[in-house]
């Protein structure tokens, strides 16, 4: 949660309200940045990359809220949930560190501690796999529109009659393959 400081007029607490959003959305932002993926990566000791911890971090604020939800995804779940407490505390030290100075100082402070997951968001089997017979399905359905649309043979006399706009005096019969 991210303590904005109160105000002491209802037109200093609307606009503080306009100003939450805004600021949220810039904090998003910070705990996501190059320089807390870094301090990150250190803290934890982490032989990763910067841009890789970085692509493994989300924040986001949560709307109508003062609430910021800091995740984070790895291959590992114990990994995954101290990368995500670490960016929190990262990002609060971070926070802390840019309202410094100030009079009415913002005062973020952790609401939940990361939980291991006890199962893996992804890959989900099941989930793919009909993902992906759906999607056969859609690609085979279009694929049989496509090549009727594109096939130009004559079907039978009747459409040949309507096509040449004249009488159909003969029928040839195909060879079946018995008579080669």
């Amino acid at each position: 949660i991210v303590n904005i400081p109160q105000a002491s007029n209802p037109a200093e607490a609307l606009q503080g309200v306009q100003l939450s959003s805004q600021l949220l959305a810039s904090y998003a932002q910070v705990a996501t940045s190059r320089a807390a993926a870094s301090k990150i990566r250190e803290q934890l000791g982490l032989a990763d990359s910067v841009a890789s911890v970085r692509a493994k971090i989300s924040a986001a604020p949560v709307p109508e809220t003062l609430l910021m939800t800091i995740s984070a995804t790895d291959g590992d779940p114990v990994r995954a949930a101290s990368l995500a407490d670490a960016a929190a505390q990262v990002f609060i030290d971070s926070v802390r560190t840019l309202e410094e100075g100030k009079e009415d100082r913002v005062q973020p402070s952790v609401v939940d501690n990361a939980v291991v997951p006890s199962t893996p968001i992804s890959p989900r089997p099941r989930l793919n796999l009909l993902a992906g017979g759906f999607a056969g399905l859609v690609v085979a359905a279009a694929l049989v529109l496509l090549l009727e649309g594109l096939d130009r043979s004559v079907k039978g006399p009747t459409q040949l009659g309507e096509l040449s706009q004249g009488p159909v005096l003969g029928i040839v019969p195909r060879l079946g393959s018995s008579a080669r």
